[in-house]
């Protein structure tokens, strides 16, 4: 939280600093409705088995928007890891429309159709099944995600490699540490909800759903707070140039050209 309050409460709000708020503070905030949803009583009344699925649609919804703040902000990192390369942007772009379309085809689907099974008439609470065609859809969804995740890898890694090469100095080092760690934690946790929609019973089926969003925003907020950290920038002649990307002014850090 110190740190939180220093790199980016107490500097100018950038473009980088609002997907930085927005991206933590929705997952605060926004997980309200779904413990509600968890932990409320439901009685098998019409009513509130709509109610019901309604915030199961926002459980949905919101976990797509959570992925999507995530994404947004990769895909600025790399832009600016890239020197604003456009057809590197328009490569990440690309492969994220394909998961975001496929996503809310999924989830849309899924209610048009009517796919989800009536209620149980004893159930206390509310009725998360997922059928198997439906966990199948989530799951290739969630695919694209990782998907998403090795591209943004492989172009941080080959980037970095890069620019070891000319002295990158500690930045490339917090960047590709921050990269891989970022893939082989959040490539565990979508693998775990990829086989929970495909194996899983249908009351079991996406139960990690919260648990990788959390865990999505820490990684990327701990990311986020490292590159603002001067002391990756120390005895090093490079830093992203994208404009409103970082928190610092230009006074407080020294910028170089790279060919």
């Amino acid at each position: 939280m110190k740190q939180e309050i220093s790199f980016f409460w107490k500097r100018r709000i950038t473009f980088a600093a609002s997907l930085f708020f927005a991206c933590r503070y929705l997952t605060l905030i926004g997980n309200v409705p779904v413990i509600f949803q968890v932990f409320s009583y439901w009685s098998p009344e019409g009513r509130l088995v709509f109610s019901c699925r309604l915030l199961q649609r926002y459980h949905q919804l919101m976990s797509m928007t959570i992925q999507t703040l995530v994404g947004i902000i990769l895909i600025t990192r790399t832009y600016a890891l890239y020197e604003r390369s456009r057809r590197v942007l328009a490569l990440m772009c690309l492969t994220a429309c394909y998961v975001i379309v496929f996503g809310c085809w999924s989830v849309m689907r899924t209610a048009s159709t009517g796919d989800n099974p009536p209620a149980l008439p004893d159930m206390t609470r509310c009725d998360g099944r997922i059928e198997d065609a439906v966990g199948r859809r989530y799951g290739a969804a969630w695919v694209g995600v990782v998907v998403f995740d090795t591209e943004i890898l492989l172009l941080t890694m080959w980037k970095s490699v890069k620019l070891s090469r000319i002295g990158g100095g500690r930045l490339v080092r917090v960047l590709l540490r921050d990269g891989c760690i970022y893939y082989v934690i959040l490539t565990v946790a979508n693998m775990s909800q990829i086989l929970t929609f495909l194996y899983a019973p249908p009351l079991l089926k996406g139960l990690s759903t919260t648990f990788v969003n959390v865990i999505s925003v820490i990684v990327i907020s701990r990311a986020m707070m490292n590159l603002q950290n001067p002391k990756c920038l120390k005895n090093t002649g490079y830093l992203d140039t994208l404009p409103g990307l970082g928190t610092f002014d230009e006074s407080e850090i020294y910028l170089s050209e790279i060919d």
